[in-house]
């Protein structure tokens, strides 16, 4: 009995002294570079993002199909405003 429970011991320190060696290769399983945004999501586009630390953060953005029924009134006319068409105008409605 003495045996077994020794060689179990054995095994679950090797196994996890295997996992902490090599936790950064089981974090990250990727297959290499991620593929274009086009083949993935067709009418995606692909923007970079800039943190104020300077990390640039990678992002895809597909855009709706049809515009939101509740739609943004302008507080002048009352009509509705257009949906953002630039990345700079995204992050301004975003972060409102």
């Amino acid at each position: 009995m003495g045996l077994v429970l020794l060689s179990l011991l054995a095994v679950l320190i090797v196994v996890v002294g295997g996992m902490w060696m090599f936790q950064r290769q089981l974090i990250y399983l990727t297959g290499g570079p991620p593929p274009p945004v086009s083949a993935v999501l067709p009418g995606a586009s692909e923007w970079t993002v800039r943190t104020a630390d300077g990390l640039a953060l990678a992002a895809w953005f597909v855009p709706a199909d049809e515009p939101r029924p509740d739609g943004v009134e302008h507080p002048e006319d009352s009509s509705v405003l257009p949906p953002p068409t630039t990345t700079q105008e995204c992050l301004q409605c975003a972060s409102a």
